[in-house]
């Protein structure tokens, strides 16, 4: 936005008019089509290039786009309607999740923005029905994780660092900690490996763990990590810096690996 200031003066009498223009720049990474050019280009033979005002024709660029506009909008309404079908607490969390994802990706937005620009009347008609849908995800991911309570499951962890590091995450993406496995809608169980060797400078730690959560309906996810080497003189300073290491890992790679 800019603005303009003009000075006039009229029998001795000083006035100032200031006028605003807005301008509005649209960047997007996509190839136009439907363009069209006006027919007095010229040569600048200072910058030796050819000079031309390009413009769309928004009809027949609609026309081109629509199919795009379409896929996308039955891409997302197929995996809504998956997500809202899904009778498992904790998977329908999963395909709700994986229906947000794809409406922030980057070829759903661009389907978006752009289709808005070319005509926003039909495209208001086309993605009527994704809107609503997608204004309604919120509701039904928190109504539905209230209902996908997690028990985790790791009979070997020291210091309750594993278990702490997967209570933290699951409870930040939403979903409650049980406490007890006949009460949970899903099972976190949690396999560490410790990679322990004992050598002339101390005891070291290579320690890894794989973590599957399942339910009724079968496996949902897996997760696989493997923390850095660990060691000291001392065994349980060793131990606890090795599953520190893992719990670390833990905290940077899960709510990752979900969400994607």
């Amino acid at each position: 936005m800019r603005d303009r200031i003009h000075y006039t003066e009229q029998n001795g009498n000083a006035r100032t008019r200031i006028e605003i223009e807005s301008e509005t720049f649209v960047q997007s990474q996509m190839n136009l089509f439907g363009i069209r050019y006006v027919n007095d280009a010229y040569y600048n033979r200072q910058l030796k290039e050819w000079i031309t005002v390009a413009y769309i024709n928004r009809e027949e660029a609609w026309q081109v786009f629509l199919p795009r506009v379409k896929q996308q909008a039955q891409g997302f309404n197929q995996l809504f309607l998956t997500a809202e079908n899904e009778t498992d607490s904790f998977r329908k969390v999963m395909r709700l999740n994986t229906a947000v994802n794809y409406s922030r990706s980057l070829d759903f937005q661009n389907a978006d923005t752009f289709g808005q620009l070319l005509n926003p009347s039909k495209m208001n008609e086309e993605f009527s029905a994704v809107r609503s849908q997608i204004a309604r995800l919120p509701e039904l991911l928190d109504n539905n994780r209230r209902n996908a309570s997690v028990f985790i499951d790791c009979p070997l962890d020291f210091e309750s660092l594993i278990v702490t590091a997967f209570s933290r995450e699951l409870s930040s993406l939403g979903f409650p900690v049980a406490n007890s496995r006949n009460t949970a809608a899903a099972i976190c169980s949690i396999t560490v490996s410790e990679g322990r060797q004992q050598r002339e400078l101390g005891v070291f730690y290579h320690p890894s763990l794989q973590a599957v959560i399942s339910s009724r309906a079968g496996t949902l996810f897996t997760f696989a990590i493997e923390g850095e080497t660990a060691s000291a003189v001392t065994p349980d300073v060793a131990k606890r810096r090795a599953y520190q290491a893992l719990a670390d890992k833990v905290r940077e790679r899960f709510r990752v690996e979900f969400d994607n």
